[in-house]
């Protein structure tokens, strides 16, 4: 999975560090509305490959009640907020999510380039 997040190819730029904001040229999208929803955009861009659904349930959503909906419900957020900036990103199928961030510009990630370490 690409992490270098080629400015020339990003189309949205992520702040991770701070308040998380999503920016399209230059004006921030309306972020998404629950915690769980941005807890699960911070882990897809930080994680960085492919992650199980199952994972992703196990880690944000420990009620019994539906996980699986929840979790849909926070991807179906999440890719109409990228796809409003342009990037359609986001994909999987019935059992993995992965999150492509060559059409993103992560924050974390061009810092740690500019470091010289990306495993900092």
């Amino acid at each position: 999975m690409n992490t270098d997040c080629q400015p020339s190819k990003a189309v949205l730029h992520v702040q991770t560090l701070g308040d998380l904001q999503i920016l399209a040229n230059g004006e921030s999208l309306p972020m998404l509305p629950s915690r769980k929803s941005r807890a699960l955009l911070g882990y897809l861009l930080l994680g960085g490959e492919v992650q199980r659904r199952e994972r992703l349930c196990e880690l944000l959503w420990d009620s019994p009640r539906d996980p699986r909906g929840a979790l849909r419900w926070s991807l179906s957020k999440l890719r109409t907020l990228l796809e409003q900036g342009g990037a359609d990103c986001l994909s999987g199928d019935r059992e993995r999510v992965v999150l492509d961030l060559s059409a993103l510009q992560v924050d974390l990630y061009r810092i740690r380039a500019q470091v010289g370490d990306p495993d900092a």
